[in-house]
């Protein structure tokens, strides 16, 4: 077989592979400790790099999938608690911080200004031929809509920009929320056993005791919590750059036109 041909993307390594990884460490930790087995090693895993590394993406898409899930559950509720923050009197500056980490489960509207917004929405109006009122009522939707035609205009027009890396970034995060989150579950489990193990090899563990391991799962939520954050700040990056090179082609080529 000619492994020469196989692709990976970015998207791939980041957003699949890497967090894919971390559930493997997981279910190695899983076995261990609660099974006893020794199919999972650090040895084996080291030794094996191209089925670990299918697992490892296959995990990785399990992962994508229970962020995105966890997005959509959360939504509703996001939603209320920022129009709470809206009408709250803290300050600007923690209503944005604030706003920023509820953005990954509640699409927000690009952070630039209102008028360049409104900008957009005229020229994708023009360039698709469509009237305002199909970009959808105010809110979550019509950004949506909003991001994926101008998104659709920039692919079409050949010019990434740093598209794909901000895509990248922010599908490592979302899935890296959650690969941290079940290796915390497992590592807090692992206290009603007096502690958690990983096997080094078929006939060497090694081992924590039980604050050790509320320690790790205490890490791992840490870690979940800023994968949140990250996930959420490239999530509004990746919006707002489309949109803004979107305007830019626009004016780009209307300028080109009239020379």
């Amino acid at each position: 077989m000619n492994f020469d041909k196989i692709s990976v993307t970015l998207y791939d390594l980041l957003g699949y592979l890497l967090p894919g990884y971390i559930l493997v460490m997981a279910l190695a930790v899983l076995e261990s400790t609660f099974l006893g087995s020794t199919l999972l090693t650090l040895q084996g895993i080291k030794s094996n790099p191209l089925p670990f590394s299918v697992v490892a993406y296959f995990l990785g898409q399990f992962c994508h999938a229970m962020g995105t899930t966890l997005k959509t559950k959360l939504r509703p509720h996001a939603k209320t608690i920022q129009q709470k923050i809206g009408e709250s009197s803290i300050t600007t500056r923690r209503k944005r911080r604030l706003e920023r980490w509820l953005a990954v489960v509640e699409p927000c509207g690009a952070p630039i200004d209102e008028n360049l917004e409104t900008e957009v929405e005229k020229e994708i109006c023009a360039a698709f031929e469509i009237t305002p009122d199909q970009l959808g009522e105010a809110g979550s939707r019509r950004d949506l809509n909003t991001y994926l035609l101008a998104d659709g205009f920039i692919l079409a027009s050949g010019v990434a920009g740093e598209r794909e890396i901000f895509q990248a970034r922010e599908g490592f995060f979302k899935a890296a929320t959650v690969a941290f989150l079940l290796l915390a579950a497992l590592f807090g489990a692992s206290i009603l056993v007096g502690g958690a193990s990983i096997n080094r090899t078929a006939t060497d563990a090694v081992g924590v005791n039980w604050w050790q391991a509320l320690t790790l799962g205490g890490a791992c939520f840490g870690f979940a919590l800023i994968a949140w954050g990250r996930c959420a700040f490239f999530s509004c990056l990746k919006k707002t750059h489309v949109k803004l090179l979107f305007l830019a082609l626009r004016r780009s080529k209307k300028s080109a036109s009239s020379q």
